[in-house]
C-alpha cells in the first residue's frame, strides 16, 4: 500500500509542477502578448465560446495566421467591424472601420458580445449562424 501511495504523491506532484510550467507559460505569453492556436483555443474555451473549433479556424483566415496588420496593429483577430448596436470592447477604429482593442484577448472577449447580441439558434451551423449575422464567412 505504501507503494502505492508514494506513486500517488509523486504522480500528483509532478501533475503540480506541470500546471505550473503551463501557468508560467501562458503569463509569459501574456505579458508578451504572444498568439498561437493554443492560447486562441483556451481563450475561446474561457468565454465559452460556440462552434469553437470553427470559429479557431475563422480566426486563422482573418488574422493572416496572426501575422496580418489588422492583427499586429489593432489586436483584431476576428476581422470585426466596430459595432453601432451593442456592447463592445473596441478602443476605436482604423480607417477601414476595422475595430480596434487592446490586446487580442479582448478581441475574444469582443466576440462573444457578437454572438449574445443574437445567439445561434437551436439546430443552427455554424455556417447558418455566420450568414444570419452577415458575417463574411470565408473559411469553407
Amino acid at each position: 500500500m505504501f507503494g502505492a501511495e508514494s506513486e500517488l504523491v509523486n504522480n500528483t506532484y509532478q501533475l503540480k509542477n506541470d500546471f505550473r510550467s503551463e501557468w508560467l507559460l501562458a503569463l509569459d505569453s501574456i505579458e508578451n502578448n504572444t498568439i498561437n492556436d493554443s492560447l486562441v483555443l483556451l481563450e475561446l474555451q474561457k468565454h465559452n465560446i460556440p462552434f469553437t473549433n470553427d470559429f479557431l479556424l475563422q480566426i486563422k483566415k482573418e488574422s493572416g495566421n496572426y501575422k496580418s496588420k489588422l492583427t499586429k496593429e489593432y489586436h483584431n483577430i476576428t476581422g470585426m467591424k466596430e459595432p453601432k448596436r451593442r456592447k463592445t470592447l473596441a478602443t476605436g477604429t482604423n480607417k477601414y472601420k476595422h475595430a480596434s482593442f487592446n490586446n487580442w484577448r479582448e478581441c475574444i472577449a469582443d466576440l462573444k458580445y457578437f454572438i449574445e447580441f443574437s445567439p445561434p439558434k437551436v439546430h443552427e451551423t455554424f455556417a447558418q449562424f455566420m450568414k444570419r449575422r452577415e458575417y463574411n464567412y470565408t473559411f469553407r
